[in-house]
């Protein structure tokens, strides 16, 4: 379910997993979700959260896309998961910023390379590349705003992520074994559960449509990034900072090939 009428102030949160890539509508004004979508693609275009085929990633957004009539391209907010290692692909980290530094955020600079230029080629406008642990913790805050420390876990293709996120900023730790495939969030690490709407707004057909918010928790927390609500980060930003393989460190810019 996304919105079908004339958008003028939406954000959209993109998530490319391995099935399909999962799109969050928010109003920018309010910060409600008004459309969830689900744009699929075929099998091997996107593996363990890396672009392979872009042209096929284009292909499924924008003919989702364009089942709304856009006047102007819409803001995006594209997730990348985190890595504690790329080897030779290089990393990429870019600080979390909430009202001042509050952490730092790591992915692979292929795996933020490849997103950028596949999501740059479709009728959007990329805007921030978001890590995976901060949106699964911005959602978690939004939803429960009253919880002091928020605790987000989450997995997939080997690796296991934890996000803490607190007065003192978030925190990512990362171990490599097989884990999740699903975001849970709670106040206690020994007792996470999936996620719901809680005080997150959302329009009735979206909340009736989808109970639960599931799969989409990143990219509804991601979208709220591109309307700048939460903790920021933006891993293709000018703050960001690219580690080769080599250890050597420089600024680093992204520039999408259209």
């Amino acid at each position: 379910m996304f919105p079908r009428r004339r958008q003028t102030d939406t954000a959209i949160g993109i998530e490319l997993r391995t099935d399909a890539a999962y799109l969050a509508f928010v109003r920018i004004d309010d910060h409600t979700v008004v459309g969830l979508g689900r744009a699929t693609y075929q099998p091997g275009t996107v593996v363990g959260g890396a672009v392979r085929r872009s042209a096929a990633v284009v292909e499924a957004i924008d003919g989702l896309l364009d089942q709304v009539r856009w006047p102007t391209p819409p803001a995006v907010a594209v997730v990348a998961p985190p890595v504690e290692d790329a080897g030779g692909d290089g990393t990429v980290s870019a600080p979390i910023i909430d009202q001042g530094p509050a952490g730092t955020a790591t992915a692979s600079a292929r795996h933020v390379d490849l997103a950028v230029d596949a999501i740059g080629r479709t009728r959007t406008a990329t805007t921030t590349v978001d890590a995976l642990p901060v949106a699964a913790a911005r959602f978690a805050a939004e939803a429960e705003p009253s919880l002091p420390v928020v605790f987000a876990r989450g997995g997939g293709d080997g690796a296991v992520w934890l996000a803490t996120a607190g007065p003192l900023g978030i925190e990512i730790d990362l171990d490599h074994e097989d884990g999740l495939d699903a975001v849970i969030t709670g106040p206690d690490p020994s007792r996470l559960t999936p996620p719901a709407w809680g005080c997150v707004n959302v329009v009735s057909k979206v909340r009736r449509a989808y109970p639960h918010p599931g799969r989409y928790v990143p990219a509804v927390g991601a979208a709220f990034a591109a309307t700048g609500r939460g903790p920021r980060v933006n891993l293709a930003g000018p703050q960001a900072i690219r580690r080769s393989g080599q250890g050597v460190e420089h600024r680093w810019g992204v520039e999408v090939v259209r």
